[in-house]
């Protein structure tokens, strides 16, 4: 050991203090990075020679850079990422059927149905009145319309959301196929590079909110992406998903396995998840409303049809159902000949009846309080005030699982902030340290220099 090992050890010093100096200016650059986890430099002494009979220290050396992180932290920020996303996209779904259900200050579908009921009633005063006979044309017909056009935004709506499925799952299978190239670069670099599993991380919270997945990492800084049981990314492979409709044209979230395929609808979540959900509750909403279509036009067409309009003939069909896309409300109309001619409403019981016989009338009214659904137990606007009742209280379960959802998520966040977060001041009080370590070096350097001149001048 001599002059030039105090130049090695001096040249190892200079070494780490500019890497940690590197490392504390990359920190800073990135401070407000979102998922940039703090790094630091791993030093440790080179192994010491024996001089004399002493041990004698040979400097510094970089082990690795750092980062901070939480194994455990980072799943579960995964998995409450997809419970969030799958929450908050069911809500938005929701809300826009709601803004067609519920009552407001447009009269909507209670309302209008209460409107027609409300018209017969008034008829009864004067049953062969052009007046009250054509009020009620137009009652019935604002009613049908409504049905019509609420069962038309709710169809509208599920293949809107349909479609937006689609380009979701597109995004999704990119995000999977980037997963699984990064697992390939990680092993490349030994699983140390930190700015690899920082972009990682962020992937995989990407996928999560998709789909809703969760994640397992590998000892190798490698991701395990799984989906109710499957992996669907596993070392540098992954596997896609698709679109697809069953036999009745419901649609549903297919995983490829070779030639087959798997249906996820069940177990998926994230955003995709949110609107698969999302389409069942809208599904289920207008098959209700169709249900509610066919039953109220069974009834008033087999009362009307027994009555007499003025001419004395038989009642012609009250309500008309013409299937459109398969559902019946969206072809719920109000009878046309009766909204041209209002004489030809049935309110009389008899043929030969006198032009104020409102028998038949009577029994039109009647409808409004006939349990007709639900096996004969329910009456048409409980089923309507339970349709509306059921919305509302969809949209407040999605909008509070939500919020839970995404406070819990906050939460996670903080915390991990708190652990892998750059702290400036933290930060700046590491580079006044650093430098001071990078000059005391440098002043041994010159030192050593300065007497390696020496012995030169000697020689």
């Amino acid at each position: 050991m001599g002059v030039s090992s105090a130049l090695d050890t001096a040249r190892s010093g200079l070494s780490a203090a500019s890497l940690a100096i590197e490392t504390t200016s990359n920190n800073v650059a990135n401070a407000a990075t979102e998922g940039y986890s703090r790094q630091t430099v791993d030093l440790a002494n080179n192994d010491p020679v024996r001089v004399g009979g002493v041990q004698q220290g040979t400097g510094v050396v970089a082990t690795a850079i750092a980062r901070a992180s939480d194994r455990f932290l980072t799943g579960q920020i995964v998995e409450e990422s997809g419970t969030g996303a799958s929450a908050s996209s069911r809500q938005e779904v929701l809300v826009l059927a709601e803004s067609w259900l519920a009552d407001s200050e447009v009269e909507g579908l209670t309302q209008r149905l209460q409107g027609v009921f409300d018209a017969m009633s008034e008829a009864t005063a004067d049953p062969g009145d052009n007046t009250y006979r054509t009020s009620l044309a137009y009652a019935a017909d604002s009613f049908a319309t409504t049905v019509r056009r609420t069962a038309s935004a709710l169809n509208d709506l599920v293949n809107d959301v349909e479609d937006k499925l689609e380009t979701l799952v597109e995004e999704a299978n990119t995000l999977l196929e980037q997963v699984a190239s990064l697992n390939q670069r990680i092993v490349a670099s030994d699983g140390t590079a930190a700015d690899l599993l920082d972009q990682r991380d962020r992937l995989l919270n990407e996928i999560a909110g998709a789909i809703g997945t969760t994640a397992r990492i590998g000892a190798d800084g490698t991701a395990t992406v799984m989906l109710g049981g499957h992996a669907i990314v596993s070392g540098i492979e992954s596997r896609g998903l698709e679109v697809d409709e069953d036999d009745d044209g419901d649609v549903f979230v297919a995983l490829t396995a070779g030639a087959g395929r798997i249906d996820m609808s069940s177990v998926i979540g994230g955003n995709v998840g949110g609107n698969v959900e999302g389409i069942e509750d809208v599904s289920g909403y207008l098959s209700r409303l169709d249900d509610l279509a066919e039953e109220l036009a069974d009834a008033f067409n087999e009362v009307h049809n027994a009555g007499y309009d003025l001419n004395g003939d038989a009642g012609e069909d009250f309500f008309e159902l013409a299937s459109t896309s398969g559902h019946a409300a969206m072809g719920f109309t109000f009878n046309s000949d009766l909204l041209d001619d209002a004489d030809l409403l049935a309110f009389a019981s008899d043929s030969s009846a006198a032009v104020g016989d409102g028998g038949n009338l009577s029994d039109l009214i009647d409808i409004e309080s006939s349990d007709l659904f639900d096996d004969d137990t329910t009456t048409a606007e409980k089923v309507l005030m339970s349709l509306l009742s059921d919305v509302g209280a969809d949209v407040v379960d999605a909008t509070m699982d939500a919020e839970h959802a995404n406070a819990v998520l906050a939460d996670l966040q903080g915390l991990r902030d708190s652990i892998a977060g750059v702290d400036l001041d933290e930060e700046a009080s590491n580079l006044i340290k650093f430098q001071a370590a990078y000059q005391a070096a440098a002043k041994v350097l010159r030192a050593t220099d300065s007497m390696l001149q020496t012995l030169m001048d000697v020689v």
